[in-house]
Parts: structure tokens; sequence; C-alpha cells
């Protein structure tokens, strides 16, 4: 390859401030086709901008459309050690959810999902992973979104722990970060400031590993 065809590669970059082109450097990485499947697919956001959708598009929310089933990331029905790719992006609040008494007006409980509790979120977290584990084939591809955040006044390194949840099946392979020009949405107290205010979150690229 001469000087200039080289100098015209895009080189693929850890931070971006959109999630189409993060998702899609993920692919032309690591990615040997399209996603298979996508765990938490919702309106379908990450393939608007001309990836492929996956054969699998999973929810929790009947109510979706373009679903080709209604599950839960824990519980696929997939068949063992048969999927090269799969993605996840959950949520990630801690201090909210859907129809809670005394939140329901709230504008973060109508446009996101969370959890009353920080062990309801490890409780999916992890039990998505053993799930993902189950299915995957040896040295595929689980991409994970996720956001660190605030919890009982202290940094919960969420990005961190999912790694350690998940050492046991997948290696870690690559990391990007996501940043946003506004501040990604988590308690608005008030009060003296605490923490430095959260403007990315990051994609986990996670190779699953048979011992």
């Amino acid at each position: 390859m001469d000087l200039d065809t080289e100098q015209k590669k895009e080189t693929i970059k850890t931070i971006y401030f959109d999630q189409h082109k993060i998702l899609s450097s993920i692919i032309k990485l690591y990615l040997t086709d399209n996603i298979e499947v996508d765990l938490t697919y919702g309106n379908g956001s990450f393939y608007k901008k001309g990836i492929p959708q996956p054969e699998n598009r999973f929810d929790l929310d009947d109510t979706l459309k373009n679903l080709t089933k209604v599950c839960s990331s824990t519980n696929t029905e997939l068949n063992e050690n048969t999927i090269r790719s799969v993605i996840f992006d959950p949520p990630f609040l801690t201090w909210i959810r859907k129809n809670r008494t005394g939140n329901n007006n709230m504008i973060m409980a109508r446009r996101f999902a969370g959890y009353l509790k920080l062990d309801e979120l490890k409780q999916h977290y992890t039990s998505t992973i053993e799930e993902v584990a189950r299915i995957m084939k040896h040295k595929g591809i689980f991409i994970f979104k996720c956001q660190d955040i605030i919890h009982n006044h202290k940094l919960f390194s969420t990005h961190i722990e999912i790694v350690k949840w998940g050492e046991k099946h997948f290696r870690l392979k690559d990391l990007f970060i996501q940043v946003a020009k506004h501040r990604l949405p988590m308690s608005n107290k008030k009060g003296t400031q605490k923490h430095a205010r959260t403007y990315h979150c990051y994609w986990l690229v996670l190779e699953r590993w048979r011992k």
C-alpha cells in the first residue's frame, strides 16, 4: 500500500461524540459480519444511520415495533454456543424506575428506565452476562454500553465492575468512550457539588473465552 493510500485511511479512535461512529468502528475492527443479537433493541436507534439491523431484535416492551421476540436479556431461549455477537444497552440509573410511586411525573422516569436499588442493577447485569456467556461461541464479541454513576454519594465505577463480573467468561478486548455535548442523566440534588458532572459513557468490547 502506498503512502497516499495509507494516509487516506481513517484511524479508529477510542473517543467519539457519535454512538453510530463507535458502533461502526467496533463492527469494523472485531466482527466478520453484522451484529446477531440486540438484547435491548428499543426503537432501533443504533441502526438509523446505515448499520444493518440484527437478525435477533429483543426487548421486554411488547409495544415496540420491529422486534423479533419479546423477552428478557436474562432468558433469550437461544441455543448454547451459537451466537458470535451481542449488543446490550441496559438502564443505568439506580434512583428511578418507571411507574414508581412518587416519581411518575419526573422527566427522567418518562425518558429512561432504571432500578430502585443498586442490587437490582447488579442482578440484571450479572444475569445477562451469564446468559450471553451461555449462548455465545468461543471468541464471540459482547458489546456492553454502560455509564458510571453516583450511588449513596460515592462513585460507582460500573464499567470496572462489569469487567470484574464477567471475568470468568470474558476478556476486555477494547473500550470506547462516548462524549456527550450535555451532561448525562443523574440525580438533580441541590447543595455543594461533590462529584464531577458526567459527560461520557463507555462501550465495552468483551471477548468470550472458554478455558
